[in-house]
């Protein structure tokens, strides 16, 4: 069905993409892959938050969907460079 309405779908694992720090450049490493003794820059705060190291607050499901984006970025061949903060930390809101 994708690919009838043009659509590149890619299938990827989730490991540790809700604990890194996009907006860090946190390492995002497949599972049982994490390197040992390393610690993840931000973290969750509260629900439906992230705080980045430099206390940067941004909602957590964005940050997650930014991080899977970076593991599946150089199978699609993309430039995450044009990704900014204000994608995370000011999202826009759509109401029905």
């Amino acid at each position: 069905m994708c690919q009838q309405y043009g659509i590149n779908y890619v299938e990827t694992e989730e490991a540790y993409t809700s604990r890194a720090s996009f907006l860090d450049g946190d390492l995002v490493p497949a599972f049982g892959e994490r390197p040992e003794g390393y610690k993840f820059s931000g973290k969750r705060t509260k629900r439906g938050e992230y705080t980045s190291k430099k206390g940067i607050k941004c909602n957590a499901d964005l940050n997650g969907s930014a991080n899977i984006l970076v593991k599946v970025a150089t199978r699609l061949g993309l430039d995450l460079s044009q990704i900014g903060r204000g994608c995370l930390t000011q999202p826009v809101r759509f109401y029905a």
